[in-house]
């Protein structure tokens, strides 16, 4: 599923009432709670691997591009402040690096060599859980 295409439903939005917008919006909610429901076992595995790796001494290393990455670094941002997680256990790349995270770098998502660059330099190691990790990858093809 690409990111960057329209939902066909969508189409048309600046013409509906607002009542139809938000049932629009209600309905494709229940998209995502389907699809959610049919992965409730791969999410709980995955939520387990990240635990175990966290109390490994590893680090969850969110990796994303555009509005997901930037979701990502606040995420890792409020945890040392909200639950007084030590600084580096929860760490966020986002594709075009920091000045992604304010203004939009379309192209970066694109260069699959820098995510390995940026990994590298991470010294990332087997205590560690990225979604570059094959449970991610086995995550996204549900």
């Amino acid at each position: 599923m690409s990111t960057e295409t329209r939902n066909p439903r969508s189409f048309g939005l600046d013409k509906m009432s607002p009542q139809e917008m938000v049932r629009l919006f209600n309905e494709e909610e229940f998209v995502v709670i389907r699809a959610l429901q049919s992965a409730e076992k791969q999410i709980a595995q995955a939520a387990e691997h990240a635990a175990q790796a966290f109390q490994r001494g590893g680090r969850i290393i969110y990796i994303g591009s555009g509005t997901s990455g930037r979701v990502a670094a606040m995420d890792a941002a409020e945890m040392p402040p909200t639950f007084g997680i030590e600084d580096g256990r929860y760490v966020a790349i986002v594709a075009g690096g920091t000045k992604a995270e304010k203004k939009a770098n379309e192209h970066a998502e694109d260069d699959e060599h820098q995510i390995v660059v940026t990994l590298n330099e991470m010294s990332i190691n087997p205590k560690d859980i990225s979604s570059a990790s094959p449970l991610a990858a086995a995550l996204r093809s549900w």
